[in-house]
């Protein structure tokens, strides 16, 4: 009689750096059902079972699986208990060979598994299939698939006793070599599988990020029944560096981790526009990747298009209040408070006295608030001024490597000619640029080149006088940021577009905006170098020069890439060391 084979998807909804990850979508199907689609692809498993908990949180997942008409288990034990978990549908489902395999691993390869598999079922004296070692410490690039037979899972069972041996899948064997195999079956790898070491797993909303871009390529192309091949993926990561700098830097969350947790606040709107929404989305971003921190967001303003939000979890309110951001602190408990408001509050003060007497230590974002109150004031900023730094009592961060913008695909090089550009004049153009621009980009800018016009998620379309071919309207679009890098010059108003225009390498000419920055801010950065400095009134004709002048938009190309920074890391660095009560120096 043959082994049945059991494929168990273990996967929980409860992820502290990316909830709800499983259910992610990608291309167009939640992320786990591409797990799915790659497990049916292999002939010799006989089921493949979802193993779950049967708690509130996750009665999603059952409700997926029972729309996918897939066996699961709820299981109502200890949360914490994978390895009984598993157990349990090993007995249930009468398994002879057990493929435990994450949920959150979108990339694993089907014909890899499959003779994994032949090579086990042809060994009787097999108790486990494995890759066999790498010189050097090296290791195969796919992951989240491990094969046993009963008699050996049944030992790692009897063996699995301490905490950290019954939250990991196999941890007596693979980690802690506390149960070992009568016989390891190696299985021979293709060679490519060891030229790449990269993360394909989903943790992080970097991971995330990267497995979007590589689903999203993919399905462009092909087929929707395919499944992304993970050849195609090692080539792509060989010959595309700014692919692997979507998630290179996540850091590999360790066994004595302790759990970090991070409350962020914020605010958007029609008078305050997308812009600290988006630097929260890129820090609570940094602190999840840097340092496996869990985050909450707490936003005061109306519901937004914002894809990154939904990778995070995040709640709208009316209106912040003492009362709301209080009680969150009391329920969740954070290590850190950051908060990123467009005006001072009057509770701001109270708030973070609460946050000293539990024990939270503060962080304010962009501006001078509570001086004297928080722990340290942080500016994503090249710029502070000498008031601003004395306000702060010397407890401020700023710098060219202190912006908090996503980190996106790179402008290799600048083209010999500018075949298209595009206009940023912010989530609400509050100076009113709608009214102006068009007619004179029509009249400055050359009719062979492309005008994407940016119109933000609160302002009001452009006034174009004459329509033309070559102009075109992007309502409100989804990761501006991450396209950017497509256009050979920008018009941009002086904010966090324009800073992202110089982290893609894209040459840009700079619009001061209104008075809402200092003559002295202006001054520094005109005097930066890494933009076309501009008043509104000149911003088109400005556009007209640097699209004449490819020498100076090479120039710009290498002195604004050569200055910028994303990611968040330094903002991660700042907050371990506020957890870690240690000095920081600005």
């Amino acid at each position: 009689m043959s082994e049945r084979v059991i494929a168990i998807i273990g996967a929980r909804l409860n992820s502290s750096r990316l909830p709800g990850k499983q259910l992610l979508d990608l291309a167009g199907r939640p992320l786990i059902t591409h797990v799915v689609m790659r497990l049916r692809k292999i002939a010799k498993i006989d089921e493949i079972v979802l193993a779950t908990t049967a708690d509130d949180f996750n009665e999603p997942l059952v409700a997926w699986a029972e729309g996918l008409d897939l066996p699961y288990l709820a299981y109502d034990g200890d949360v914490n208990n994978l390895m009984s978990r598993v157990d349990t549908v090993v007995k249930r489902h009468d398994a002879g060979i057990v493929m435990y395999v994450c949920g959150d691993s979108p990339l694993i390869d089907p014909p890899t598994l499959s003779k994994r598999l032949d090579l086990l079922m042809a060994d009787p004296g097999g108790d486990v299939v494995d890759p066999p070692p790498l010189p050097d410490g090296r290791n195969y690039i796919h992951e989240g698939v491990a094969i046993y037979r009963r008699r050996f899972w049944d030992r790692m069972i009897e063996g699995a006793a301490e905490p950290f041996e019954l939250e990991h899948v196999g941890a007596v064997y693979h980690v802690l070599k506390k149960v070992m195999p009568e016989k390891v079956v190696y299985a021979p790898e293709e060679p490519i599988f060891s030229t790449t070491e990269h993360r394909i797993s989903v943790d992080t909303p970097s991971d995330y990020r990267f497995m979007r871009r590589i689903y999203d390529d993919w399905f462009s192309t092909h087929d929707g029944e395919t499944v992304v091949d993970l050849r195609h993926v090692i080539e792509r990561l060989q010959n595309e560096p700014e692919l692997q700098d979507i998630n290179a830097h996540v850091r590999q969350r360790q066994v004595e981790d302790t759990s970090v947790k991070v409350t962020l606040l914020t605010q958007c709107g029609p008078g305050v526009g997308l812009g600290h929404v988006s630097r929260m989305t890129v820090a609570a971003g940094a602190l999840q990747d840097f340092l496996s921190a869990g985050v909450s967001v707490l936003i005061e303003g109306p519901k937004s298009r914002h894809w990154e939000l939904d990778i995070l979890p995040h709640r709208y309110v009316d209106t912040l209040t003492e009362e709301i951001v209080v009680e969150h602190l009391e329920e969740n408990r954070p290590d850190i408070l950051v908060a990123d408001l467009a005006d001072e509050k009057d509770w701001l003060v109270p708030v973070i006295q609460r946050c000293h007497e539990l024990g939270v230590r503060t962080v304010i974002i962009d501006k001078p608030w509570a001086v004297g109150e928080a722990n340290l004031n942080y500016f994503p900023s090249f710029y502070l001024s000498e008031e601003t730094a004395q306000a702060t009592n010397g407890k401020a961060v700023f710098g060219w490597d202190s912006f908090l913008l996503p980190t996106v695909p790179h402008k290799a090089k600048t083209n010999e000619t500018v075949r298209r550009c595009v206009i940023l004049t912010g989530a609400a153009d509050v100076d009113g640029l709608g009214k102006v621009w068009p007619d004179l980009l029509a009249e400055h800018v050359p009719a062979d080149v492309e005008i994407t016009w940016v119109q933000g998620p609160y302002a009001d379309p452009p006034e174009i006088s004459k329509p033309s071919e070559n102009f075109d309207i992007s309502v409100a679009p989804q990761n501006l940021a991450g396209t950017l890098y497509g256009y050979d010059a920008a018009l941009c108003v002086y904010g966090v577009s324009l800073f992202e225009c110089l982290l893609a390498g894209v040459p840009a000419v700079a619009v001061r905006p209104g008075e809402r920055i200092s003559n002295e801010e202006w001054t520094v950065f005109s005097e930066s170098g890494a933009c076309l400095p501009s008043e509104v009134e000149d911003g088109p004709g400005k556009l007209r020069d640097l699209i004449e002048n490819r020498e100076q938009r090479r120039e710009l190309h290498a002195q604004g890439r050569e200055r910028m920074s994303g990611g968040g890391r330094r903002f991660a660095e700042v907050v371990r060391g506020l957890i870690d009560q240690k000095e920081v120096t600005p």
